[in-house]
């Protein structure tokens, strides 16, 4: 039983932790290029950089996730 829980929740929480990061990573360095640009009157150049910078830092986290995933969940190699 606990073998095919773990087979339904383990997919839906990779799912979870993927949207999680995306959503943080976007849109805080997005928040904060906002702040920037009301503050130092720079529109839109902090909102764009925030905007590059929070796609860079979610490629990153996802790419990590999964790989971090894929250990957990594929199975062991002959030899180790």
């Amino acid at each position: 039983m606990f073998n095919r829980f773990r087979e339904t929740i383990g997919p839906m929480a990779l799912i979870m932790r993927l949207g999680a990061i995306v959503v943080a990573a976007v849109f805080l360095p997005l928040a904060l290029g906002l702040l920037v640009d009301s503050r130092f009157g720079t529109s839109p150049f902090g909102l764009l950089i925030g905007m590059l910078l929070g796609v860079v830092i979610s490629i990153i986290g996802v790419y990590r996730a999964v790989q971090q995933a894929y250990e957990q969940y594929s199975p062991p190699k002959e030899g180790k």
